[in-house]
């Protein structure tokens, strides 16, 4: 079987095209790079969120009352 490709031949050939670069492209920066955002949600929206659901929240609401 002198003219079929080899399998192994075609998938990195494929791998090489998907996985290919343009010109003076670099990776995503890791998470140690990038700026802090800060939290995707506030306390407050958890506990709406979770009052919404009907679940208690392990946020009180109450003040302090030493």
């Amino acid at each position: 079987m002198a003219g079929v490709p080899h399998p192994q031949a075609e998938l990195e050939a494929k791998l090489a095209e998907v996985y290919a670069q343009p010109e003076g492209a670099r990776p995503l920066p890791s998470w140690r790079e990038r700026p802090y955002t800060g939290p995707m949600q506030t306390a407050e929206e958890r506990a709406r969120l979770l009052a919404e659901l009907g679940m208690p929240s392990a946020v009180d609401d109450r003040s302090d009352e030493a």
